[in-house]
């Protein structure tokens, strides 16, 4: 899903790889309403469930027996390991039956935005080309039938100048996908996927190490927790992708 570019057209993916070196890293905490103007993916449908146990007649006065009260419930906020990570995702994909189309939704989506930035940065190619063909084409003509050749009616542009528009089209595309990536990756955290919306107090400070003393969760650096987002992203695709 999210900043997957190995899934896109070779040239596109490496201009978003090249870009992304410049691009300022997305907040940590993402909005929850992307702007109407920009990726705007279908609002996540979200239900509380209520998961009560019916309690049976007790016959001739017996007495039932209490149940065990259930193990705490870990917040996926504070999940900073991977088997952790994958045994709450396999609850949250069993509880909840809306859980397997947002997730499908999302990779359909992304997919498709992808393959239409790709087909327009081609178009805008195949126009650039198109402007100086014309006109060689024109005076091709003009010269086999002896006439003068035609003059352009500017000045044609130069190679600086066609770079510099493609560059400014994959600089758009570059900010539309990081708005989809934040978006999908609000989405993500609303779903309750671990490792997206990780707490703050959670997180290690840049070159700081868990202290084992304090009674908190587990601490994990802000590079390993990209890492277990990406392993998350690629295991969402591979169990849910058509």
């Amino acid at each position: 899903m999210a900043d997957q570019t190995h899934h896109l057209p070779p040239n596109l993916a490496d201009i978003l790889s090249t870009l992304s070196k410049f691009a300022p890293p997305p907040a940590e905490q993402p909005s929850n309403e992307p702007d109407d103007d920009e990726y705007d993916p279908a609002a996540y449908l979200q239900e509380t469930h209520t998961y009560g146990v019916a309690h049976p007649s007790i016959p001739n006065g017996t007495l039932q027996p209490s149940r065990q009260p259930a193990g705490p419930v870990v917040d996926p906020a504070t999940i900073t390991e991977w088997s952790a990570g994958l045994r709450c995702i396999s609850k949250i994909a069993a509880q909840n039956p809306n859980f397997a189309p947002a997730i499908k939704r999302m990779i359909s989506n992304q997919r498709k935005n992808e393959m239409d930035w790709y087909a327009k940065r081609q178009e805008l190619k195949r126009e650039q080309a198109q402007r100086g063909s014309t006109l060689n084409e024109l005076n091709s003509i003009m010269k086999s039938i002896g006439a003068a050749s035609a003059q352009p009616s500017h000045q044609p542009r130069s190679e600086e100048e066609l770079r510099a528009e493609l560059l400014a089209f994959d600089t758009k595309i570059h900010r539309a996908q990081v708005h989809m990536i934040n978006a999908m990756t609000a989405e993500l955290k609303a779903l309750g996927v671990p490792f997206f919306g990780t707490r703050s107090d959670v997180l290690l400070e840049r070159g700081g190490a868990a202290d084992d003393t304090l009674k908190i969760p587990a601490k994990i650096s802000s590079e390993d927790l990209r890492g277990l987002q990406q392993r998350m992203i690629t295991y969402l695709e591979d169990m849910y992708k058509d």
